[in-house]
């Protein structure tokens, strides 16, 4: 669970999330994953609240602690202190990318240089980008420090909740304050959270939130859907509609057209937070950098109020108002409220020090995982972590348990090092990957067998750079081995997986040909021929080769012991078929799915968009209800870009066996 701190000056990031809709708008969308549970308690008394204040739309400025009156929980507080202008800034600029942005990136670009021109020099921003996943461009920097952001691409889909959710959980800096700041038209189309979600995050944030929707033209336009295409609807005014075969899209949300009252979340999430949605044309002047300008003139501007809470219970959540009680006629905006979380038992201190070698193997020889990234997390920053896997390889290290146990241990510490942004962490959890790879060499072909499979499974989990050359060195070793081959050519396909931002536009002639011959490889193996021929199939598909992805599909059969393999080959042929106009063979082939994995939405939409297109529109609306309605299930599909990570429970198990 991430924890923040409201503190002095609930810091300030500012977060730009800056795009163009397929109507022409800028619009945003931001960083991702992570359901809204977090909450944050105050590390001191001393509790800050940013308020802007306004009148006849001009910033009011000379107020002083005695002019404001604010209430916590309905009690009047006493502000001990006033301030404005003199708290620096940070400034998070998230920039979609997604392939909706294709005919806008010009203007994408020009926008987020003069943007990044704005900032002070004292202020720190850094610049990430929004695809179906999110790439950081730009590190967080002092603004004088920070080189060339360089040239955008559009590639991917659009996460926007899921970014707006992890701006908002963003773990602020105490020194400075924190303003997320949104240009977009905030149609989101692969997030797994929803609005919901981002207005919970909004309530348990520290930051100010603003929602800008910015349109280049009076109208909004509208995507249409697929459905909507089949009867005669014209795609919007770009003509854009959403893609049918290069990627596969589970929703697009809120529903075509985007009324503004299916925004009504998101403009309650940003007032909960101080901040406020604009809605295009509130601005004379709507391009990006003059509504970046505004913002963050305002919020540098704006008044920063201090106070000690006297008179309310100290946990649960504070509601607050704030008034200008002289001048009732001004505008004032402020967060609402902020959670203090309950103080927890504090557990018994471990017999090993926090964060040491010693504390690392006492959780090792329990198989405690949690217990073993808690040392991790007390080792603290990235130069201790180097450290405690410089002790895991000390040749003088007398490990006390298994062969398996000291293996899976490598492995856990390994990938904790790889999920890391730091280079040098990085490089450290590669080395600590190829030491136990030389000792399982030299131990038995076995355990060599086990810890490669385990290898390959982890790179392909955390998407790692290494991944190409250790399945590469896995084929070498082990010419035979099924799995090995498979994961070569699940790894080269990686390249050109939904929102990967290595590799822009589709693969060279050359690299399709490289890639159907690597899955032809692992087609040999009677144990990796059908996942094989799905992946070849699938990926024909997203090319537009839709008869010969057809061909691999009909040839990889419906038989075999993989029930997430099955699902995906009657996903992806349900896929086809509907390509190639053949809907009512897709619509079955879309059930042959739901029969497999019961309640998965990708095939429930699937269906759902198939019989919609077809003019069965009241069968379309039973599955859109049933899809609403529906509990949280295992969706095959989300492991499909996961390679052999999808197996590593079980790689685990036989590593863990060995003695």
């Amino acid at each position: 669970m991430m924890r923040l701190r409201v503190r002095a000056c609930l810091a300030t990031s500012c977060a730009v999330v800056l795009g163009l809709s397929s109507a022409g708008r800028v619009g945003a969308h931001a960083p991702a994953p992570a359901q809204a549970q977090a909450t944050f308690r105050v590390a001191t008394d001393l509790v800050t609240v940013p308020v802007f204040v306004r009148a006849s739309d001009a910033f009011v400025g000379g107020l002083r602690a005695g002019d404001f009156l604010l209430t916590d929980n309905g009690v009047p507080q006493k502000i001990e202190s006033v301030e404005s202008e003199a708290i620096p800034a940070d400034v998070t600029i998230l920039v979609e990318t997604s392939s909706a942005m294709a005919d806008y990136m010009s203007t994408i670009n020009e926008q987020l240089q003069k943007i990044i021109a704005m900032v002070r020099p004292t202020d720190r921003y850094e610049v990430i980008g929004i695809g179906t996943y999110v790439r950081q461009i730009l590190p967080m920097r002092v603004a004088a420090d920070q080189p060339p952001v360089g040239r955008l691409e559009s590639e991917g889909l659009t996460a926007v909740n899921d970014a707006l959710v992890a701006a908002l959980l963003r773990q602020p800096d105490d020194t400075r304050r924190h303003l997320v700041i949104a240009l977009s038209d905030t149609v989101d189309s692969i997030s797994d959270t929803t609005l919901g979600t981002v207005r919970e995050a909004a309530r348990r944030s520290t930051s100010t939130l603003e929602v800008a929707w910015i349109t280049m033209a009076d109208n909004l336009g509208s995507w249409t859907t697929s459905a909507e295409r089949a009867r005669g609807v014209a795609c919007g005014l770009a003509k854009r509609c959403e893609p049918r075969s290069r990627y596969f899209m589970p929703h697009i949300s809120p529903r075509p057209g985007r009324p503004f009252a299916a925004f009504d979340q998101l403009r309650d999430a940003a007032e909960l937070s101080g901040g406020e949605m604009h809605p295009p044309g509130v601005f004379v002047d709507r391009s990006a950098s003059v509504i970046f300008d505004k913002l963050y003139k305002d919020y540098r501007r704006a008044y920063i109020l201090r106070y000690t809470p006297t008179g309310v219970s100290r946990d649960g959540w504070h509601e607050i108002a704030v008034t200008v009680p002289k001048y009732s006629s001004y505008e004032i905006r402020a967060r609402r409220g902020y959670l203090v979380e309950a103080p927890r038992p504090v557990a018994a201190p471990p017999s090993a020090k926090p964060g040491s070698i010693d504390a690392l193997i006492e959780a090792g020889l329990r198989s405690d995982d949690a217990a073993i990234d808690r040392v991790i997390v007390d080792a603290g920053v990235w130069i201790n972590v180097v450290k405690l896997i410089h002790d895991f390889k000390d040749p003088s290290l007398t490990w006390p348990g298994d062969t398996g146990r000291e293996f899976l241990l490598a492995l856990r510490l390994a990938s904790n090092a790889l999920r890391s942004t730091r280079p040098e962490l990085h490089r450290e959890g590669e080395s600590l990957l190829k030491r136990y790879e030389d000792i399982a060499r030299q131990t038995s072909p076995g355990l060599e067998r086990a810890w490669m499979e385990a290898e390959v499974a982890l790179v392909h989990a955390s998407l790692s750079s290494t991944a190409s050359s250790i399945v590469a060195e896995a084929v070498e070793r082990f010419p035979k081995n099924a799995v090995a081959h498979l994961a070569r050519a699940v790894t080269f396909d990686h390249q050109w997986r939904t929102g990967d931002a290595a590799v822009v536009g589709p693969p060279k002639p050359a690299n399709v040909a490289r890639l159907l011959e690597l899955y032809a490889s692992a087609e040999r193996y009677d144990e990796t021929r059908q996942e094989s021929l799905v992946r070849a199939g699938f990926f024909l598909h997203r090319l537009g080769r839709h008869a010969e992805a057809l061909a691999k599909l009909e040839q990889a059969g419906d038989a075999g012991d993989d029930v997430q393999v099955r699902y995906w080959r009657w996903l992806f042929l349900g896929q086809v078929l509907d390509a190639l106009g053949r809907g009512p063979e897709a619509a079955q082939a879309f059930r042959s799915a739901m029969a497999l994995a019961p309640g998965a939405q990708s095939s429930r939409i699937a269906l759902m968009t198939s019989l919609a297109r077809q003019g069965r529109i009241d069968e379309a609306r039973l599955l859109a209800e049933a899809v609403q309605i529906s509990g949280a299930v295992n969706d095959p599909w989300l492991d499909y870009w996961s390679g052999e990570a999808r197996h590593l429970p079980a790689i685990l198990n036989r590593l863990k066996a060995f003695r």
